[in-house]
């Protein structure tokens, strides 16, 4: 089967790795150029997936090369600018990393330049891709549990804008993306605009609330409560859904829903020798290679991981104040939240020393 999209990437680095060994596993796309400015990490991406146009400067790649599809996997530091510069070439889609930016402007402009372009614009190696996610809101949707009333998060993580985005994510999934009426936000920092724990409370417009719990327990993962039943993905592998019976009691009602864990070693059969790099990945690029190919809403669209950084920025805001209610959207846009070392900046360096280059040498087993 001939590919029918062009990807070109933006940065050769482990998580580009990643990415592109999703995209070498769609029969729909085909990695025709990198660009990067380590000399190293460019010539091991361009020999693990026989990629043989290479550059030094992705300006010079979005000048010279007919790409469908712009792969900008960076450190966050970076990536907004890079978003931005490759709205301005004639392509159909760009899929970058999570978070999305450090700063609100530069979020709202990658997601309205995409917008006014008619660019399919993707965020994040996202949990919100899961189709087992997707098959839980259709239930949902359907009645089975009710009205949805409320929303438990249980997320511990130290950077509630980093890996949190994660959780948020999904929150506002199965609060069907309702716009956001206030936050009430609280951490340990709060004059701080380093990313860090936060916990909180999201009103939505549609009524929902959503409770962030911040404080590492025995339950993670996110719990959407509704008048009929429960739906829980807990620990980000298992799935199950309780219902209210006649007798008003809650009893597991089995949905078919495989967990996650299952669902990598399903793939790693499907793909024999080949490199796995996660369900999450292959299924974060499937969905946004068939949004592009038959329009079809994506599962974790730009937007999303731009207010999920509203929200972080707002949970701060509001601890700043003493714990009041910030309305939402944010009347101030130039407000930043800067991601750890490790996403801000990039991961070679903060990284052991030796690690990077190991894990990046371990890739070409597999070219």
């Amino acid at each position: 089967m001939v590919a029918k999209y062009k990807v070109g990437f933006i940065g050769c680095g482990l998580m580009a790795m990643h990415h592109a060994s999703a995209y070498h596993l769609n029969p729909q796309t085909e990695i025709v150029a990198a660009a990067d400015t380590d000399t190293q990490n460019l010539a091991l991406f361009c020999k693990r997936f026989s990629v043989s146009n290479s550059y030094l400067n992705y300006q010079d790649m979005l000048e010279d090369e007919d790409i469908d599809i712009i792969a900008p996997i960076l450190p966050v530091n970076i990536n907004a600018k890079a978003v931005i510069d490759s709205t301005k070439k004639q392509i159909k889609g760009i899929y970058c990393e999570k978070p999305i930016a450090a700063n609100l402007i530069d979020a709202d402009t990658m997601v309205d330049e995409c917008n006014k372009k008619d660019i399919v614009f993707a965020c994040g190696d996202a949990m919100r891709n899961y189709p087992q996610l997707w098959q839980a809101l259709a239930f949902i949707k359907n009645g089975d549990l009710g009205d949805i009333v409320s929303i438990n998060a249980y997320e511990p993580t130290n950077e509630i804008s980093g890996g949190g985005c994660q959780t948020l994510s999904v929150v506002q999934m199965f609060a069907f993306d309702s716009k956001i009426e206030h936050v009430i936000g609280w951490m340990n920092d709060p004059l701080s605009n380093n990313d860090q724990s936060m916990g909180g409370y999201i009103k939505f417009n549609n009524g929902i609330e959503c409770f962030l719990n911040n404080t590492d327990s025995v339950k993670k993962g996110v719990e959407v409560i509704g008048t009929e039943g429960v739906f829980f993905h807990g620990n980000w592998n298992s799935f199950s859904i309780h219902k209210k019976n006649i007798d008003g009691h809650l009893r597991e009602v089995d949905y078919n829903l495989i967990g996650i864990e299952e669902s990598n070693n399903q793939l790693t059969k499907e793909i024999g020798n080949l490199y796995n790099p996660g369900f999450r990945t292959t299924q974060s690029i499937d969905s946004f290679v068939s949004s592009i190919d038959t329009g079809i809403p994506l599962r974790c669209p730009g937007f999303v991981m731009r207010n999920s950084l509203e929200i972080a920025i707002a949970l701060r805001e509001s601890a700043r104040h003493n714990n009041l209610p910030i309305e939402m959207p944010l009347t101030n846009r130039n407000q930043n939240l800067y991601p750890v070392k490790g996403r801000l900046e990039n991961k070679k360096e903060s990284l052991p020393l030796g690690e990077y280059d190991t894990r990046m040498n371990e890739q070409l087993d597999f070219h």
